[in-house]
């Protein structure tokens, strides 16, 4: 889920992948906000207990800041991870900033938002400084094996169409809100 979120709001999406053969398993966030080393780890705990009674390869599907949470964990998975699909998420944005340490191209009232309640919840976090592997796995290459799909739309008021484009992956514009991606 993104920013704020939990899987409440992705039923619709994980009922409808059901229907089509997929197994979803829900990210068990109460709320996507805080430390992301320690949201991370809350999903990869869920996505292990999972991955222990079925067995093949996981494809991971995160919104907004879910897909921030999602790209470390699809370097973290390497092989493991068949696909990755980016909706409405500043994945793009993020990997060119840490390559060219610039601003990064994500709604910053946004950012800072996130920043406030990560210090209230997470005190001790102080991301991407903090020594957590978070920056570092975030970073990683992904596996050649894991096929990576964004999805963004240039209506959407909470993510910048220009943060989610990605190298080397297949970029999809489309129409829609934010929520509506999903």
């Amino acid at each position: 889920p993104g920013l704020f979120g939990n899987d409440f709001y992705l039923l619709p999406m994980h009922s409808w992948l059901a229907r089509v053969g997929y197994r979803p398993v829900g990210s068990s966030l109460a709320l996507n906000v805080g430390c992301p080393e320690r949201l991370r780890k809350r999903v990869d705990e869920e996505l292990q207990r999972a991955m222990k009674q079925t067995a093949g390869p996981v494809a991971l599907v995160g919104h907004s800041r879910g897909g921030i949470l999602a790209r470390a964990m699809a370097a973290q998975l390497g092989e493991r991870c068949s696909h990755l699909i980016l909706l409405g998420s500043p994945v793009g944005g993020l990997e060119n900033f840490a390559k060219a340490m610039g601003t990064p191209p994500v709604a910053r009232r946004t950012v800072r938002t996130g920043n406030r309640w990560r210090k209230l919840l997470d005190p001790d976090c102080d991301v991407p400084l903090c020594g957590c592997p978070f920056p570092a796995d975030f970073q990683r290459p992904l596996s050649r094996q894991t096929r990576v799909t964004s999805i963004y739309s240039r209506d959407d008021a909470i993510v910048p169409a220009a943060a989610c484009p990605i190298a080397d992956a297949k970029n999809i514009e489309v129409r829609g809100t934010h929520i509506g991606l999903v």
